[in-house]
């Protein structure tokens, strides 16, 4: 989300020639968060979280290469945004749920119950993780010749903010994909819940 906020402004100063339409579009995204989390809680009678998740990501990959078929077209900016809201609603609605799920895991597995080490690593991460992304964009656009004192830029910077915005953030969701399809705990959390449960029953009858 880090990623698609930063570049999307420098999409729409320099390939749209309008900064003013980034919060438009930028806002068109959070309002669909704002319907598709909700919604997330209903899917999920049908799917899990993993299966979620990737489906999620899948739609940010969608709204992201859609955009190769007019670059410069506003609507279809505006569906790009529609289409990659619904996908971050899926992350942003079942990362919380997905870290409880970790705490128990971790409760099973040494014994030892740490939900505030295990959720305050994960907010570290997610810090981190925005401080690096913003920087990442930095580099790559200033190695590519972006100037800001530049009124106008390089073909070369026009081409990497457009790469970084289409390419760069499909990337990053088939990545989300590829990672969510090793993750197994969701399978495995009937029986720790079940084991978690038997051994404090033991426990209090000793």
């Amino acid at each position: 989300m880090t990623f698609n906020g930063t570049v999307l402004t420098y999409y729409c100063k320099y390939l749209l020639f309008d900064e003013e339409l980034m919060g438009t579009i930028n806002m068109a995204g959070q309002v669909v968060m704002l319907v598709g989390i909700p919604l997330v809680g209903v899917f999920l009678r049908w799917l899990n979280k993993r299966t979620l998740c990737i489906l999620g990501s899948g739609l940010i990959v969608l709204g992201s290469l859609i955009l190769i078929i007019a670059p410069e077209n506003i609507a279809l900016l505006m569906i790009s945004s529609f289409i990659r809201g619904f996908g971050f609603s899926t992350t942003y609605a079942l990362i919380y749920v997905m870290i409880a799920d970790v705490v128990e895991y971790g409760h099973w597995k040494t014994g030892i119950r740490t939900p505030g080490v295990i959720t305050s690593s994960a907010s570290c991460g997610q810090k981190m993780g925005s401080g690096f992304g913003s920087f990442l964009i930095g580099v790559i656009m200033e190695g590519n010749g972006y100037d800001g004192t530049l009124a106008a830029q390089p073909e070369a910077a026009i081409e990497t903010i457009y790469n970084l915005y289409v390419f760069g953030i499909a990337a990053i969701g088939c990545i989300m994909i590829v990672i969510l399809l090793f993750y197994h705990l969701e399978q495995e959390y009937p029986k720790i819940i079940s084991e978690l449960m038997a051994r404090t029953k033991a426990s209090e009858e000793t």
